[in-house]
């Protein structure tokens, strides 16, 4: 099983990706009451193609970083409180649905 840990809000949460013909998702579809910034190291999981982190109180901006996500197919970032433009970056993401 391959770990990967982020830090978010100061808060150390490790995603568990295992190694099955699923994709790679960061999914947490019912509320975490997470806060803060989305990690700009999320960028480093060249392999996610599901991100869904809905209904939370995350902030601040969309990391460019994310535009390095290329596999990346399906988003879920809404009732967020994000500021600011989207970053062209994420125009790299031509497989989003």
């Amino acid at each position: 099983v391959a770990t990967s840990v982020f830090d978010l809000a100061s808060k150390h949460h490790t995603l568990v990706f295992g190694h099955c013909s699923l994709p790679p998702r960061l999914s947490f579809t019912t509320p975490q009451f997470f806060t803060g910034t989305l990690p700009t190291t999320l960028g480093n999981l060249k392999n996610l193609m599901e991100i869904h982190v809905p209904n939370n109180a995350l902030n601040g901006t969309l990391p460019s970083e994310l535009g390095r996500l290329t596999a990346l197919k399906d988003v879920g970032l809404q009732s967020n409180v994000f500021t600011g433009t989207i970053p062209r970056e994420l125009g790299n993401l031509g497989n989003i649905w």
